[in-house]
């Protein structure tokens, strides 16, 4: 079985433990990133992620924003996760795939991911 990479774009440390606890054991390799702006094109080559989670509480992420320049540079799900009350309405923009907002059980997260995966490979 082939390893899915997939990308976590967070400064917080302690959702980027939280997701690697609960995402490696089912064999997905995570790569974390801060970046974004006009690095954030480096960042997605040289990762090559079959999936981006995206954190759009990170101070300077414009979470709709981000998600287009993300589309535009690689054609991968992208899950939104957000601890704002106010960011909720963006992650039902067309420009990601799915939201989530924190705190989220690991369970739908998890179910987000495969389903993600899945769609993107049916795709």
């Amino acid at each position: 079985m082939l390893e899915e990479r997939i990308l976590v774009i967070s400064d917080d440390p302690e959702l980027r433990e939280l997701l690697r606890r609960h995402l490696a054991p089912d064999n997905y390799r995570l790569l974390y990133s801060r970046e974004r702006g006009d690095n954030l094109g480096k960042t997605v080559d040289k990762a090559a992620p079959s999936l981006v989670i995206l954190d759009i509480s990170m101070q300077g992420i414009r979470g709709v924003e981000t998600c287009l320049r993300l589309r535009q540079l690689a054609d991968v799900p992208i899950i939104m996760l957000s601890a704002w009350d106010e960011e909720k309405a963006q992650g039902f923009d067309p420009a990601n795939d799915d939201y989530l907002s924190e705190p989220f059980e690991y369970a739908e997260l998890k179910a987000q991911v495969k389903s993600a995966l899945r769609r993107s490979i049916a795709g």
